[in-house]
């Protein structure tokens, strides 16, 4: 099986890759090299994952074929990043691409809540050294990011009041994807803002990336072992 490789570099110092056929699968190093080095592992994990959530895996994994074709540097636009954008993203999604999107979602958001919902109130609320946000903040920042990525469809949602409870902020945005998701097969629709190219297959592609990327961010700063 060939396993296709979407490497978006200079992405805060570092390289991002993306396995293009497996939304949620991704992995970082600090170039090309390290990151191909590191998809495997990712990849492997990731299978492991999904077989503990359920008992009809929708991929087998053999002989195994890694192929860095894709590259994007990222780049500005003033004060704001683009993106990658790769051709891959423009490939229709499939009806069962999004069901399957729709259930690593939804077992990511289990996991993030299950995650912190045990935490003491101190620790939600403490600002790490070097960090942007407290937890709260954190889990506040990923409904967010879920809410703009869905705009980047043309898809707007009521705005949430300033000081919103972040646990009832990301089940509004949790109901939001989930009514989505099954809407975008087949859909063609490519948009453009600040520069950047969003699609359909990039908004799945960005939104397990985004959700997964901070549950290792809230598990690292809270001392919690990954499931």
């Amino acid at each position: 099986m060939q396993i296709r490789i979407g490497l978006e570099t200079e992405m805060e110092g570092r390289a991002l890759g993306f396995a293009l056929d497996f939304p949620g699968v991704f992995a970082y190093g600090s170039d090309d090299g390290e990151v191909l080095l590191r998809i495997p592992h990712a990849l492997l994990e990731f299978d492991y994952w999904v077989r503990n959530h359920t008992q009809a895996p929708w991929f087998q994994l053999d002989d195994l074929d890694f192929r860095l074709t894709e590259i994007y540097p990222t780049r500005f636009e003033g004060d704001y990043e683009v993106n990658a954008f790769f051709e891959d993203d423009r490939r229709i999604l499939s009806t069962e691409e999004c069901a399957q999107a729709a259930l690593v979602h939804q077992w990511q958001r289990e996991e993030l809540l299950a995650g912190v919902e045990t935490l003491p109130e101190e620790l939600l609320t403490k600002l790490f050294p070097g960090q942007r946000w407290d937890i709260l903040g954190i889990l506040d920042h990923i409904a967010k990011v879920e809410r703009w990525y869905l705009s980047q469809l043309d898809i707007d949602l009521p705005p949430t009041k300033p000081g919103a409870d972040p646990f009832a902020c990301l089940e509004q945005s949790f109901e939001a994807v989930h009514s989505v998701l099954p809407k975008l097969p087949e859909m063609e629709k490519i948009t453009v803002d600040q520069g950047e190219t969003w699609s359909p297959r990039k908004f799945v592609r960005r939104l397990l990336w985004h959700q997964r990327d901070h549950i290792g961010h809230i598990q690292e700063l809270a001392g919690i072992k990954r499931r």
